[in-house]
């Protein structure tokens, strides 16, 4: 077990063999990223199931929902040029929904997961900035969502003031098939091999 620390409303956050770190870094420390003085607020990973309305182009993305309700803790920091500050752990410096509109007039139909990191307003993250976002999971596995061109719906999003970049790929944690799931696929599998000896 390692204990990674808590954060400011005292969440201890505790890591076990086989747990997964999702680490993004966000590097503005190569110049301006938007007007003067243009902060960054939020990061979002955004993943699309279904997708008819909002889209010029319907996007239909079979696959999980991100597996939020197997996130240890979620933690950020807001250093200035990478110097160690502490970390924000789960609630306060991460928030994740699932989202599911199936009438029109709710602006379905889609369904989507997010996961948010939200900087305090006197610590957003300003140009020559370079700060870390991290997701702490238990029995998870990934998937990459979003796309260079971003043009699929979903991926990462950096909003602030003047800032706004979308749909870039990410990794996100996904659930892994239950033990029981995978031993129906090896007696199917079995079963099939028997069939076709006889």
């Amino acid at each position: 077990t390692v204990t990674i620390g808590t954060g400011q409303n005292g969440t201890l956050i505790q890591l076990q063999p086989g747990d997964l770190t999702f680490a993004y870094t966000l590097d503005y420390t190569g110049g301006k990223i938007g007007p003067p003085e243009s902060p960054v607020k939020d990061f979002q990973l955004y993943r699309v199931i279904i997708d008819e309305v909002i889209s010029a182009t319907p996007i239909n993305n079979p696959g999980p929902f991100m597996a939020l309700g197997n996130v240890l803790g979620g933690a950020y920091n807001t250093a200035s040029g990478f110097n160690p500050k502490p970390f924000v752990a789960f609630p306060n410096g991460f928030t994740g929904e699932e989202i599911d509109f199936p009438l029109p007039e709710e602006g379905g139909p889609f369904q989507t997961s997010e996961a948010q990191f939200s900087w305090p307003s006197n610590q957003q993250i300003m140009p020559g900035d370079k700060v870390m976002a991290l997701m702490f999971c238990r029995d998870v596995t990934w998937m990459e969502i979003g796309s260079a061109s971003g043009g699929t719906g979903e991926g990462g999003n950096v909003l602030g003031a003047g800032v706004e970049l979308k749909n870039f790929p990410v990794l996100i944690p996904v659930l892994t098939p239950e033990p029981a799931t995978g031993l129906l696929i090896v007696l199917g599998t079995g079963i099939l091999c028997r069939r076709r000896r006889c």
